[in-house]
């Protein structure tokens, strides 16, 4: 699947996990949709403003900051191929650590 097409069908199951209240199920999404965004620029913001606004409504306030560093680094990370393949993009990490891509994740990269 095309990750630019990858990335906004896990942002729109947010929307879902989001209105049944899901906090745990909002942030896998997220954080898998900014896995496939991670090598195109725009999407790769993209995903981090949407954890930067659940970060702001589940008042979270270490992610709201950590939001706020990938919110300016994305661009010349995903620019430059400089990012870390397979980092979920959360705070509870390094952004600059390399992850394993999760399987079910990396099933639907691999079929592109």
């Amino acid at each position: 699947m095309h990750l630019k097409i990858l990335t906004f069908e896990y942002l729109e199951r947010t929307k879902s996990a989001r209105k049944k209240g899901n906090v745990e199920d909002v942030w896998k999404l997220l954080r898998y949709a900014h896995i496939a965004s991670q090598p195109m620029a725009l999407p790769h913001v993209r995903v981090h403003i949407y954890m930067l606004f659940f970060a702001l409504q589940t008042k979270n306030f270490r992610e709201i900051f950590g939001q706020i560093i990938r919110i300016v680094l994305a661009i010349p990370g995903s620019l430059s191929g400089k990012y870390p393949r397979g980092n979920p993009g959360t705070s509870e990490i390094s952004m600059f650590k390399t992850f394993e891509v999760p399987e079910e994740l990396r099933n639907k990269i691999d079929g592109d």
